[in-house]
């Protein structure tokens, strides 16, 4: 790939072909690891799948990017704080007594994108990925 643009298109649409293949066929991949005693775990792979995409991207913002260019500290401060949160929200979970698996795939999944939009946000912002790079992947207009 010679460009971010191929790389982030090639990622993307391999992790949404797994994505797809985990929701279609997550059942079926269940029943066999598992048998059929734990059907509740159909549905957080299900919800898991989605952070799959979200994990390439925040890895290639963040380590592939960030890290490598010197934004070390914005890289810990990312995590540090998406670590705070992601606890805090734990709490806050077990305190409502919303604390379920279900409800913690969702929070883990919303975390992945906290992660990878500081990642992107950073990025932008130190100009190692430009803006006009989103516009012509369709993802802002004008």
């Amino acid at each position: 790939f010679r460009s971010l643009k191929g790389v982030i298109v090639f990622y993307l649409v391999s992790s949404i072909f797994i994505l797809i293949i985990l929701n279609v066929f997550s059942a079926g991949i269940i029943r066999i690891i598992s048998g059929s005693e734990l059907e509740v775990s159909v549905m957080v792979l299900k919800i898991l799948s989605f952070t799959i995409p979200i994990v390439i991207l925040g890895n290639l913002f963040g380590q592939q990017k960030l890290v490598v260019n010197g934004y070390e500290k914005e890289y810990f401060l990312t995590i540090a704080s998406s670590s705070l949160f992601y606890v805090l929200s734990m709490v806050f979970l077990i305190g409502l007594q919303l604390n379920n698996i279900i409800n913690f795939s969702i929070l883990v999944l919303f975390v992945e994108v906290f992660v990878t939009l500081f990642f992107l946000v950073f990025c932008i912002k130190f100009k190692i990925v430009k803006v006009l790079f989103f516009k012509n992947l369709g993802f802002l207009t004008n």
